[in-house]
């Protein structure tokens, strides 16, 4: 190992309780510290993923640490990312490669073979920048996974990292389980529970002199100092980790101009393709599973999904399908990403049965494509230059629009990377992130409306992603006790 590098570690007490976006935080403040950092997670169990210039796919949540890190992504930040698929084996991405069966299997009973491949990603960084910020996944404190636990201890113990503790205080219970965490190492593996430097209370709503005495006691039973209480983070415009914490994500903001309704399949991958939509003024913007309450939204999107056939189904069963043949007899705009896209067309036929045992499945024949899948995966970063300019790409003829495909299937007419019906208003496409062009997204729902009759309002809200990580960079910055941390950073020869 590379003695030089140095670390820092963030793990949790649960899923869900800020790992990701602590680290992105850490990443820029040191960034913002002039130091050469990049991220690092061994193993990412996520559907929200992205590709880098190396057409490598890895979990979203290092390409946001990247980000913040003023790095470029690539693969040795994520060499393991699990996609799990509906009633299927997930798939497994291995050094930003969709890996085979055999591949997957022989990783499932070779741990050496596993952890080799994490330690030598770990050593491509290591040999390339002065630190290395970990994040860790779920609780290190499993006593029937510690012993084999590759993503926390392991790496932890490898890399003689540092590890702060974050706990979830919005969800209530997070001394107990920060307490519990410690004690548990402490009990299993001794040895890295001295690993554990500092604890954070993450996604704090009130006065911090409430738990003054609270995080004093913590200390005293722990040993470990409380590095600070962050506060609870909103809308801070950082892709998310995981679909299912969406729950019931949704805006509802005043003069409310349009409406938009994103259809949350099972299968939801790429979620963060969204997020540009819920930071625009006089635009609500909502995730649903249920038609009821659903009303008479302006634009209907079918997001990206790991399990495209399954969720065609879903829709027919939930009473979508009706619903969004219905949107579109009326000319109402309907949007298909990837996996939506797909549903879009007249055919989905799956030979090899990639997705599932069904050969053929008719789609929902909006749009004039046909879908094979093929067992070849697409990974790639896509510049387009759309070459119409009617209905609600109105304006929009020679506009660049660059985003990145993740995609088993091939799909006719592959020239038009910006499919349309007779109408134009039923648009699919392969580009995730397509919403984040600003000139792009401000046409579209200019021209949505223009079509009701209204007037809309839009700001360049991607244009200041940077300032975003500054934002998350100021806010962690000051709810922590920052001379303490960097003792705990440039301490040598950890346990």
């Amino acid at each position: 190992m590379n003695r030089k590098v140095k670390t820092l570690m963030v793990q949790g007490t649960a899923s869900g309780v800020g790992k990701s976006l602590l680290a992105t935080a850490l990443c820029r403040i040191l960034y913002q510290d002039g130091l050469d950092i990049a991220p690092f997670k061994a193993i990412n169990i996520s559907l929200n993923s992205g590709v880098t210039a190396n057409r490598e796919e890895i979990a979203i949540s290092q390409i946001a640490q990247a980000q913040a890190a003023g790095v470029e992504p690539e693969a040795n930040m994520n060499p393991f990312l699990i996609k799990p698929q509906h009633n299927q084996k997930p798939q497994v991405i291995i050094k930003g490669k969709l890996a085979s069966p055999t591949q997957i299997a022989k990783y499932y009973t070779d741990k050496d073979g596993l952890w080799s491949v994490v330690k030598q990603s770990f050593e491509n960084l290591a040999g390339c920048h002065e630190v290395i910020i970990l994040e860790g996944a779920a609780s290190p404190a499993e006593p029937s996974f510690i012993s084999s636990d590759v993503v926390n201890l392991k790496i932890a113990k490898y890399a003689k990292s540092p590890v702060i503790l974050v706990g979830d205080i919005d969800q209530g219970g997070v001394f107990a389980s920060l307490e519990g965490t410690i004690s548990i190492l402490k009990r299993h593996d001794p040895k890295a529970s001295q690993l554990i430097q500092g604890i954070v209370i993450n996604k704090y709503q009130g006065e911090k002199r409430h738990l003054e005495s609270a995080c004093r006691e913590l200390t005293r039973i722990t040993g470990v100092p409380v590095l600070g209480v962050v506060p609870l983070m909103q809308n801070h415009g950082i892709a998310d980790e995981d679909t299912w914490f969406l729950k019931d994500k949704s805006t509802t903001r005043r003069a409310i101009v349009l409406d938009l309704v994103i259809i949350r399949t099972p299968g939801l991958q790429n979620s963060p393709d969204f997020d540009p939509l819920f930071e625009e003024p006089g635009v609500q913007t909502r995730f649903v599973s249920n038609v009821i309450g659903i009303g008479d939204p302006d634009l209907i999107i079918l997001p990206g999904t790991k399990n495209t056939i399954s969720d065609l189904h879903w829709l027919e069963e939930a009473g979508f399908k009706k619903l969004i043949l219905n949107h579109a007899e009326a000319g109402k705009a309907i949007i298909g990403i990837c996996g939506g896209f797909q549903m879009l067309g007249k055919i989905i036929r799956d030979p090899h049965s990639v997705e599932s045992n069904e050969q053929r499945v008719a789609g929902l024949g909006l749009l004039d494509t046909e879908t094979v899948f093929a067992q070849k995966k697409v990974t790639k970063q896509t510049k387009i230059k759309i070459s119409s300019g009617v209905a609600m790409l109105k304006g929009a003829a020679n506009l660049d629009v660059k985003g990145f495909e993740i995609h088993m299937g091939q799909t006719t007419k592959q020239g038009v990377k910006v499919s349309f019906d007779q109408k134009g208003w039923v648009l699919g496409t392969y580009l995730h992130d397509i919403f984040k062009n600003y000139n792009f997204r401000t046409l579209i729902l200019g021209n949505l409306a223009h079509k009701t009759g209204k007037k809309l309002t839009s700001q360049k809200t991607i244009a200041a992603k940077q300032d975003k990580y500054d934002t998350l960079a100021d806010l962690v910055r000051s709810n922590l006790d920052m001379n303490l941390l960097y003792k705990i950073f440039n301490k040598e020869n950890h346990a």
